[in-house]
């Protein structure tokens, strides 16, 4: 991510929630959900911001895409 000159920040939190996300809400764009992800698909429509679960290419493809930083197709 460094090298796309993306800045970042690790997050440590016992449960990735939409009630504790949204706390981030100025400040992070999206999020990399690198816990057990039945939290995620439980809540997944309750965040606001994009969050992609773990793996190489999910992240890979994030980072190349754009997502997260405004260029989503929203149609």
């Amino acid at each position: 991510m460094t090298e796309k000159g993306f800045d970042y920040v690790v997050v440590l939190m016992s449960e990735t929630i939409p009630g504790r996300v949204v706390l981030f809400e100025d400040s992070v764009d999206s999020w990399i959900h690198i816990a057990c992800p039945r939290l995620f698909i439980d809540w997944g429509d309750e965040f606001v911001k994009p969050v992609r679960l773990p793996g190489w290419w999910e992240t890979n493809s994030a980072v190349n895409s754009g997502c997260g930083c405004g260029n989503e197709d929203k149609t």
